[in-house]
């Protein structure tokens, strides 16, 4: 993966396990997240397939 770094800090990212919640569902997805502020970023792709497919099928019950 890119190395990313937070925009605020300069200072590497770190690859984290973040939890995200739609319509009162909870999912840890792979993403990244700075040691110092604690900003969280999700890649392109984690959204498009990982995110995009989990509230395609909640929206669908």
């Amino acid at each position: 993966m890119t190395d990313w770094f937070c925009c605020k800090d300069k200072v590497a990212m770190e690859e984290k396990e973040l939890l995200v919640s739609y319509m009162l569902l909870r999912q840890f997805v792979p993403g990244m997240k700075c040691p110092v502020c604690g900003v969280e970023y999700l890649t392109e792709e984690v959204v498009t397939t990982i995110v995009n497919e989990a509230e395609d099928a909640l929206e669908q019950k």
